[in-house]
């Protein structure tokens, strides 16, 4: 005989695109990979796309500080792909400073940029400005 879950509704997006930029700004970008599957899974067309780049920049990264240089490449190139046609600013967040930060990632993780982990980026509401 199956087990029976109750599910309520689904989370709302906006609640859950919070925690998952929450996550990804403490580092904990497992976490936020995590998070962020559950909107994807969701969503469809545009949404799922720029959905899918924040999965990809939270997986590269991920994969940069294990040092698994090959991976963080390309994922952040599939990343900076994805979010790309997003920039300057979508879903109230700066896509071109995001994307601007997985640039310098990316060089990192191919050895053409000497690791430097204050390079790593953050996620910012694109009314923020710099920190």
């Amino acid at each position: 005989m199956g087990r029976t879950t109750s599910q309520g509704p689904p989370p709302n997006p906006d609640d859950t695109l919070a925690l998952a930029v929450s996550q990804f700004n403490s580092w904990r970008f497992w976490d936020c990979h995590e998070t962020l599957e559950e909107i994807w899974r969701r969503e469809g067309g545009q949404a799922a796309h720029f959905y899918k780049g924040l999965i990809k920049a939270a997986a590269g990264l991920h994969h940069l500080l294990r040092k698994n240089d090959r991976g963080a490449s390309i994922v952040l190139q599939g990343a900076i792909d994805a979010l790309t046609p997003f920039r300057p600013h979508h879903l109230g967040l700066d896509v071109e400073g995001l994307v601007c930060g997985l640039e310098k990632c990316l060089e990192m993780a191919t050895g053409r940029q000497p690791l430097d982990l204050s390079l790593i980026p953050h996620i910012r509401r694109a009314d923020a400005g710099p920190a």
